[in-house]
């Protein structure tokens, strides 16, 4: 289906049966829809669908390969925020995860600690882009508050403490973050 077709079968219904045939063509193997390579891009163009391709002022929204960067790292962000909210951070589509020694789901503690570092490189894509904005300064402080919660997962788990001065008002010291992020 494309975007056009997408869209009239989102339009039709009730909305929610709309939706749910737009789910199921995209889901239908039989179709000749190029696969999607990221969640990103997923719900890039499940926005453009939902405004007829179409930006605020009117004019045609790109197709994915010809966004900015910076707005593929924005709309990165906000796909991964997603699928962290709902438990299902897995952005590489091989499942076999090859890129990501870290990854697995075995091993909780390096699996969340890789979560982290991948965050953390996104969080430094937005923070060296040149587009500055009210809304992408709210992504990178959700951005931030995410790393943090996997980190008090890290201590859920029991994880020995990276920072053994950071009880003690006395000390001086200001550790570095323990898995090297830049945040």
């Amino acid at each position: 289906m494309s975007p056009i077709q997408n869209q009239a079968v989102l339009n039709q219904g009730t909305g929610s049966e709309g939706l749910g045939a737009v789910l199921e063509g995209i889901r239908n193997k039989g179709d000749n829809i190029p696969r999607r390579t990221s969640p990103e891009q997923i719900a890039y163009e499940a926005y453009c669908g939902s405004v007829n391709w179409k930006s605020f002022t009117g004019d045609a929204l790109p197709q994915w390969p010809d966004v900015r960067p910076s707005l593929q790292a924005a709309w990165q962000a906000a796909a991964m925020a997603v699928l962290l909210e709902f438990g299902k951070l897995d952005p590489v589509p091989d499942s076999n995860n090859r890129d990501r020694p870290n990854h697995d789901p075995l091993n909780p503690v390096a699996e969340t600690k890789q979560f982290r570092k991948d965050l953390d490189a996104i969080l430094q894509r937005i923070k060296t882009s040149n587009r500055k904005s009210r809304e992408r300064s709210l992504a990178f402080t959700e951005l931030q508050m995410v790393i943090m919660w996997l980190g008090m997962d890290l201590k859920e788990q029991n994880e020995a403490n990276p920072y053994p001065e950071s009880y003690n008002p006395a000390s001086p010291k200001i550790e570095p973050t323990a898995d090297g992020l830049k945040l």
